[in-house]
């Protein structure tokens, strides 16, 4: 059986005041009208509070604070071969049991889908803002999560299986999710695939090879550790040996790297002199190491 739990949406002056609305008095019988109207040939049943019961405890909320919350909204989708006495002792034993309100009206409608053309029999609930003790609902997500499993576990108790729509808000998030994982999986084994495809086609055999390999390798975007993970997987080294290789790789850059610094300083070292001798200055050399420098005063 596919079901459908609705959420809670509620009536207070400040939520309902300007919304078409000139107080939550005119929403709720608005909606209390919409919901429990005869006329309607859809309605098969109404159960609970009246609209005179509903504007005492209107008022009396009103004259406590002016902006409380007084009742919430909300529907669920019902079974379409339940009789409306079996839906109405299922309904009460959602409100009173879960809920532990005593106050609410259940209006039963039955019609036919705009989409599929089916059965669509469901009721729409209007609950009293307070429990039994008197205290206030505090509704937020994880207790609508328990809503819903709680009417799980009613419609199993009486005989149902109960499936998640894939087109319905609860199930979606849930389903979402799932491909989400699902596809990440996916691109991450095609990205394994693909990963080392165009280091095979590279050859190194010496040690000059090798070099060639890791810096080919680091132009066409691979990082060290991928190219340390490609000489475990593909080449089958143990992992100290491609360590070893990448450390050294490692260790020969820098001395490149200090060594293009030194250049460069002995190359500007020569253009400062070269400038010096430009301007006529009387400078002292002497040939060291294959570099012309200044000679140090003692």
């Amino acid at each position: 059986m596919y079901h459908c739990v609705g959420d809670i949406t509620w009536f207070s002056e400040r939520a309902c005041k300007g919304k078409s609305y000139k107080s939550v008095k005119q929403a709720m019988n608005a909606h209390y009208r919409y919901i429990a109207n005869s006329k309607r040939e859809d309605l098969e049943m109404v159960e609970g509070l009246s609209w005179k019961e509903w504007k005492q405890l209107i008022d009396f909320e009103v004259s406590k604070r002016w902006d409380s919350r007084i009742a919430g909204k909300f529907f669920i989708a019902l079974p379409n071969d339940l009789n409306n006495d079996q839906c109405i002792q299922m309904l009460k034993q959602l409100i009173e049991g879960f809920f532990n309100v005593d106050k609410y009206t259940i209006a039963i409608h039955s019609n036919k889908g705009k989409i599929m053309g089916e059965n669509n029999k469901h009721a729409h609930i209007l609950m009293y803002a307070r429990n039994k003790d008197g205290k206030k609902l505090r509704v937020n997500r994880s207790m609508l999560a328990k809503m819903h499993k709680f009417w799980d576990k009613i419609l199993e108790n009486h005989g149902y299986r109960v499936e998640k729509r894939r087109n319905s808000k609860r199930y979606s998030w849930v389903k979402i999710k799932k491909d989400l994982e699902d596809v990440k999986k996916e691109r991450i084994k095609l990205r394994e695939l693909k990963k080392f495809k165009e280091l095979k086609e590279l050859y190194f055999r010496t040690a000059a090879q090798l070099r060639k390999f890791i810096d080919t390798a680091l132009s066409k975007g691979y990082s060290l550790n991928d190219i340390k993970e490609f000489f475990i997987t593909e080449r089958k080294m143990s992992e100290e040996k491609a360590q070893n290789i990448i450390l050294a790789y490692k260790a020969r850059q820098e001395r490149k790297e200090q060594k293009r610094k030194e250049h460069k300083k002995k190359e500007a070292a020569l253009q400062r002199l070269a400038e010096k001798l430009r301007q006529g200055k009387k400078v002292k050399l002497l040939k060291r190491g294959g570099c012309v420098r200044r000679k140090k005063k003692l």
